[in-house]
C-alpha cells in the first residue's frame, strides 16, 4: 500500500499512456483486419503466435511479480480465481450464443481460401477435396469476451506496476500489445465470417478499448487501498484469466484450422516474448 503523497501526476499520466498503448491494438487491428482478408491458415498462425506471446508474459513477468509482491499462496489464490472466473464466463457466453445441435453450421473451406463458406453438402465438399469442419457460431464473440476478461486485469496490473515502481513495465506492455494485436485480427475475421457488419465489429472493439484503457488508472489508485498481498492476487488473477483464454480460445481456434506449422508459430511467439523480457 502506498501513501497518497507518494503518487504524482506524472506517474498517473504514465499509467494512462501505458493503458492506452496496451488497449490500442483493439482499434488498430480491427480497423485494418476488417478491410483485408486473411487466409485461414494465417489466422491459425496468428492465434498460435498470440498464445506463445501471452504464455511468455505470464511466465516471465506476471507470475514472477505476483510472487514477489506476496507469496506462492497469494499467487495461487489469484491464479485460481482468474482461471475459474474466465472459464465460467466463457461457458455462460458460449451456451447463450451457440445454436442447438440441429442448427449447427458446417464450415467448409479449403486451406487456401479465406472465410469461404459453401452451401454444398458434406459429400459434395469431400468429393471436391474441401475440408469440412463443424464449428459453433459465436467464436468471434467469445474471443472478444476472452480478450476483455483478461486484458482489463492486465491493464490494472500495469497501473499497479507504475504506482509501486515495479520494473519491467516496457517489456510487459510491449508483449501484451503484440499479443492483443494478433488476437484482435483473429477475432475480427471470425466475426466477419459470422456475418457481423463491419460497423458493428469496430463498435464492439471500441467498447473493449475503452473498458481496457481505464484499467491502468484503476490499478494505479488501487495501491492506495490494498496492501502488497492483495495486489499479488490482482496480478495472478490476470495470469489465471489469460492462461484460460489461451487454452480455451486461442489454441483451439488455431487447432481447428490446423496447419503443420502452428506449433512453430506458438514457439516463435514464446521466443519473441522471452527476447522482449530478456533484453528489457
Amino acid at each position: 500500500m502506498v501513501e497518497y503523497t507518494d503518487l504524482s501526476l506524472e506517474s498517473l499520466l504514465i499509467a494512462i499512456i501505458a493503458s492506452l498503448f496496451v488497449a490500442s491494438p483493439f482499434l488498430i487491428a480491427s480497423i485494418i483486419s476488417k478491410e483485408y482478408r486473411h487466409p485461414l491458415r494465417l489466422r491459425a498462425d496468428l492465434a498460435s503466435f498470440s498464445s506463445g506471446i501471452f504464455i511468455g508474459a505470464i511466465t516471465f513477468s506476471i507470475i514472477v511479480e505476483s510472487v514477489k509482491l506476496g507469496d506462492i499462496f497469494t499467487m495461487g489464490i489469484g491464479f485460481a480465481i482468474g482461471a475459474i472466473t474466465f472459464s465460467i464466463t466463457r461457458y455462460k457466453i458460449q451456451n447463450k450464443s451457440s445454436p442447438s445441435s440441429k442448427n449447427e453450421k458446417h464450415i467448409k473451406y479449403s486451406r487456401d481460401s479465406d472465410d469461404s463458406y459453401s452451401n454444398l453438402t458434406d459429400k459434395e465438399n469431400n468429393d471436391k477435396g474441401i475440408e469440412v469442419q463443424k464449428e459453433k457460431k459465436g467464436s468471434g464473440k467469445l474471443i472478444i469476451i476472452g480478450i476483455l476478461a483478461d486484458s482489463h486485469p492486465e491493464t490494472i496490473m500495469i497501473g499497479v506496476m507504475i504506482a509501486l515502481g515495479i520494473p519491467g513495465l516496457f517489456p510487459t506492455a510491449l508483449a501484451l500489445f503484440i499479443g492483443n494485436f494478433t488476437a484482435t485480427i483473429v477475432g475480427t475475421r471470425e466475426l466477419i465470417a459470422e456475418n457481423e457488419s463491419k460497423k458493428q465489429i469496430v463498435h464492439q472493439w471500441s467498447l473493449v478499448f475503452l473498458f481496457v484503457a481505464i484499467g491502468g488508472p484503476i490499478g494505479y489508485f488501487l495501491t492506495l487501498f490494498l496492501n502488497e498481498y492483495y495486489l499479488s492476487i490482482v496480478f495472478s488473477f490476470a495470469a489465471g484469466a489469460l492462461m484460460s483464454f489461451v487454452t480455451e480460445e486461442l489454441i483451439p481456434d488455431a487447432y481447428k484450422k490446423v496447419n503443420w506449422h502452428i506449433g512453430l508459430s506458438a514457439s516463435l511467439g514464446l521466443f519473441v516474448s522471452f527476447v522482449i523480457f530478456h533484453f528489457y
